[in-house]
């Protein structure tokens, strides 16, 4: 978009929301949308109530020859503005919003058919025209979703079986001797797969929950590792027994100058393989913290 036909939009009151720039001419509340895969090309868009006279709309399109098309999707109507012709965009606008009144077309909100006490409701990237009452309901059913009990102790509880479920590949590959990250990141997806289960809330306090299940679950294979690994060399030892001599097993000199080392390999390796998922979690958690739904009118 030229800077001419933004510096009039910005001064007609349009706001931009994401990639495109929302905002009221008259009566009608207009998407304006720059086309990323086309020079010079703008995208208008515009909810219309059904009306039979979209017709005399379609003709008055046809003749303009900064139109290059349009289309109907159910009730919105999208126009392609040529922004190299002889008209400017705003004028253009003004001009097709006097062919819609001159036809009796009135904008309705995007989720119903009622024509009244339309706002624009956005969270800041996309937007909707919405009237009074569809937009309340998604207030309150944002509001809701931001107080609902956020089930810490059943996402817990099932991050936790997740992570065991995950330390199955990590005892796996350790039983043909060796490491890989990617049974960190199988530890850690079935972590986060079971808090999501869980219909836990995706908050930072969430993602602790499922490093300190990583976390067990990572210990708890590393001591199944030890077993498996002393029971080599001790074919008699059963896992009971291993159990009950834990303290004995972990106060020997001997075994733990052979287990730490290992245990620091692998906590490498889980940190490699669990880094992207924690990540990627945290800034969805925060995300979520910032998320907000506001009405705007114009």
């Amino acid at each position: 978009m030229d800077d001419i036909n933004l510096g009039q939009l910005t001064n007609a009151g349009f706001k931009r929301i994401g990639l495109s720039f929302i905002g009221k001419v008259d009566d009608y509340f207009f998407t304006i949308t720059d086309k990323l895969d086309v020079e010079k090309e703008i995208t208008v868009s515009i909810n219309i109530a059904p009306n039979d006279d979209k017709s005399k709309l379609f003709e008055y399109l046809d003749k303009e020859q900064c139109f290059k098309d349009y289309g109907i999707d159910g009730k919105t109507v999208t126009i392609t503005f040529i922004e190299s012709s002889e008209k400017d965009l705003l004028n253009a606008l003004q001009e097709l919003t006097a062919k819609l009144k001159e036809i009796n077309a009135v904008c309705v909100c995007g989720s119903c058919d009622n024509t009244e006490y339309l706002a624009v409701y956005t969270n800041g990237t996309v937007h909707s025209v919405l009237c009074e009452k569809c937009g309340s309901e998604v207030l309150k059913s944002f509001e809701e979703e931001k107080n609902k009990n956020p089930n810490y102790g059943k996402g817990f509880f099932l991050s936790l079986i997740g992570a065991l479920i995950g330390s199955i590949v990590w005892i796996l590959i350790g039983m043909a001797g060796f490491y890989a990250s990617i049974a960190g990141l199988a530890i850690s997806f079935c972590a986060f797969k079971g808090y999501e289960i869980s219909g836990g809330k995706v908050t930072k306090t969430g993602v602790i929950i499922n490093i300190i299940t990583i976390a067990i679950a990572f210990f708890f294979a590393q001591y199944i590792g030890l077993f498996i690994a002393l029971q080599k060399e001790v074919p008699e030892l059963t896992f009971s027994l291993f159990v009950l001599n834990s303290n004995l097993i972990f106060t020997d000199h001997d075994i733990l100058s052979y287990i730490l080392p290992n245990m620091g390999l692998g906590l490498l390796f889980v940190v490699l393989g669990a880094s992207r998922t924690i990540s990627n979690n945290f800034n969805a958690a925060k995300q979520a913290e910032e998320f907000k739904i506001e009405k705007i009118n114009f």
